[in-house]
Parts: structure tokens; sequence; C-alpha cells
């Protein structure tokens, strides 16, 4: 439909350009990735035990050292060979429409981080990650000197509507690693999608234009085993 199409156009313009100025993402244009391990007990869209995962710790905007900013997680795992994953960024607070706001913090060490957008799965439950970290020793929002206090620990929690799901650790342990291209939209678990719908659909084309601006895009699909799953098992 026209008006379909005029929208998508809208949407990707200002990411395709943006993007291409930055000759990097146009949010979280740098970032340093690591191997981590997710421990989950719970049953919900992500799978349960512990499992090697890749993580990338960023700032949205790319304000440079110690400025404020809404600090992100991307998280990819891999489930029976497919990709998940997960972005979080910092938010106003884990109480109703406060996990919907983003907001900029100036310390990683009390940062609480939201997915925003939720899964839904086939039979109409949803999800929505929240992540937090409560480590005094990290004072500053630079992504840099987080690298220098590993291993990090973040809480966390995957909340349904009447409570949490799933509940764990998310252990930013190191090495660095190379970063992925993170599409939610694409790699969502198996038996859920990310909505709403509308909102998924501006996202998925936000990502694509940015893809095609940038000179370091490694592709949606392309994906970095952290490792071998040490135990655990998947709920899907």
């Amino acid at each position: 439909m026209p008006t379909t199409h005029l929208v998508d156009s809208l949407v990707r313009a200002p990411y395709w350009l943006g993007s291409r100025l930055r000759r990097a993402r146009m949010f979280h244009p740098r970032g340093i990735a690591f191997a981590a391990r997710l421990h989950l007990t719970g049953e919900g869209p992500l799978p349960t035990g512990e499992h090697a995962c890749l993580v990338r710790l960023s700032k949205a905007l790319g304000t440079p050292g110690d400025l404020p900013d809404i600090l992100g997680v991307g998280l990819r795992l891999e489930v029976d060979g497919e990709p998940v994953d997960v972005l979080a960024a910092t938010c106003a607070g884990f109480d109703g429409w406060r996990r919907l706001v983003l907001w900029p913090v100036a310390s990683w060490s009390t940062a609480r981080l939201s997915s925003l957008m939720a899964w839904e799965s086939e039979d109409g439950a949803r999800a929505q990650v929240l992540m937090e970290t409560a480590d005094p020793g990290l004072p500053s929002p630079d992504v840099r000197a987080l690298a220098h206090r590993l291993p990090v620990r973040l809480r966390v929690r995957v909340v349904g509507r009447h409570g949490d799901l799933q509940t764990g650790a998310l252990v930013v342990e190191g090495p660095r690693v190379q970063p992925v291209d993170f599409d939610p939209v694409l790699h969502h678990p198996r038996g859920w999608r990310l909505v709403p719908d509308w909102l998924a659909s501006a996202r998925a084309s936000a990502y694509d234009a940015s893809r095609n601006a940038r000179p370091d895009t490694v592709g949606p699909g392309r994906s970095v085993r952290a490792g071998r799953a040490r135990g655990g098992s998947s709920s899907r």
C-alpha cells in the first residue's frame, strides 16, 4: 500500500543518513563486546540453565568519557543453532510506564535497563526483559572503565503480566570478542514475536537502513558463537 511504503521510507531515511554520516550505528555507535554467561531459572521465552553468550556494552548517543548517556546492553545467545537477540537500554525505572521510557544515567553502578518492547507467545502471553547492575565499583558510564572491572554481574528478570517468569544473572567476564549486528525483530525466541507489530515493523526498517548505510556491517544473520554452553537445557 502507498501509505505503508511512505511510512517505511520515513523511518528508513533518518537511520540511513545518520548511520552513513557516523559510519557506524545511528544509536549505540561505539561499544565493546565480551564473552559472557547467562544463567536463568523458571519457564519463559529464554532457555533455562547456564549458557555462553555474547554481550555488547555501549552508549546510545556516544557521549565521550564520563558524560551521562542512555546505556545499552546487547545480548546474543544461540539455542539449537539459532541466534536470539535481546537489546536493553537504561530506563526511568521498573514500575509500570517507567520501564518504557529511555533514561540517561551517569553511572553503570545503578543502571536499570529494559528491553522496552515485549515478546508475545502464540497463546497471547507477554514477556519483557529487565536488567540491573548493583556494583558500587562502577561509578562511570564509560564502557572502557567498565571493561577494566570485569567480571561484571547484572541481575536479569523476564517479566510477564503477573510477575517474574524467569530470574537469574548475566555475568560479563570477557575476553573481548568480535561484535555482531543485533536484530531482535529477526532473532526472537522460537514461538514468540516482538510486539506491537507496527513498532516491530518500523524497528526492522530502521535496522535494515542502518546496516545498508554502514561500512562496518556484518549483516543480520551473522553471529559469533561465544563458546559452548556449560550445562543447562533449552526451554524451547
